[in-house]
């Protein structure tokens, strides 16, 4: 390898193309690696596009040029349907990223239906640590829950949620992350027809942390033509945490 060159490059911090590109000047030249070097970068979903052009020099050395196209900072997205028990139903997702060209990044989303919603802000720092992210999110649900047959209100929920944890890539496919999940929830106006335990009426604390492993092998998170993506979590509540409840809860997707 010789020089390795970025193009196109306006708004984002070189430190991104540090962390993404691993090769340096005098190493053997390998194309496989610039390949794997930007499917990392289309991973950050800061570019449209990324593409590469070899030029040779004399003694076989190999200058890269990444001639980059960046993506808009701001990001929204919206989507409404209907179904039938829940009626209309939508969401309004708008985020910032690339703050201060670091792949920083804010998002405020909005979706419910009419028995339900959920009103949440989170914020992403991809370098609290080298290769470990840091990500935290604070969530407000509010649900009306009705029978089916007759409509009417069986209780009304009130949610307030606090979550923060780290990423750590384990593999260029595999991750894991680590949660801590603290979450308020208030249950009232319950009906006599409704089936609660005990413990969910009233105003509960739950304390639980999150250990996932998440398999991704889209080739842009943001922008997919191929690839996979599934985890599994396991959410563990206890007293020991300070929850006044207890459980084990296994999730896959």
């Amino acid at each position: 390898f010789g020089s390795t060159i970025i193009k196109g490059n306006e708004m984002t911090s070189y430190k991104v193309f540090q962390n993404a590109i691993k090769h340096k000047r005098g190493d053997p030249y390998d194309y496989s690696l610039l390949l794997s070097e930007s499917t990392i970068l289309n991973k950050t979903g800061l570019f449209k596009s990324v593409n590469i052009k070899v030029v040779e020099r004399p003694e076989h050395v190999m200058d890269v040029v990444f001639e980059i196209e960046e993506a808009n900072r701001w990001v929204l997205e919206a989507g409404f349907g209907y179904a039938e028990y829940v009626g209309f139903r939508g969401f309004v997702d708008l985020g910032f990223k690339n703050i201060f060209g670091g792949n920083r990044q804010v998002r405020l989303r909005a979706e419910g239906n009419e028995l339900s919603q959920i009103y949440s802000i989170s914020y992403l720092e991809p370098w609290f640590l080298p290769e470990i992210s840091f990500k935290t999110l604070v969530s407000y649900t509010h649900l009306n829950d009705e029978n089916i047959d007759t409509g009417k209100t069986l209780y009304l929920m009130d949610k307030y949620t606090a979550t923060s944890g780290v990423e750590h890539p384990i593999s260029k496919t595999l991750k894991v992350t680590f949660y801590y999940e603290i979450a308020q929830v208030e249950t009232y106006d319950v009906q006599p027809a409704a089936i609660l335990s005990k413990e969910d009426t009233g105003t509960l604390l739950i304390s639980s942390v999150l250990p996932s492993i998440i398999y991704d092998s889209r080739d842009n998170p943001f922008d997919p033509r191929k690839g996979t993506y599934s985890g599994m979590t396991l959410k563990f509540a206890s007293k020991m945490l300070l929850s006044e409840t207890d459980f084990v809860k296994i999730s896959g997707y």
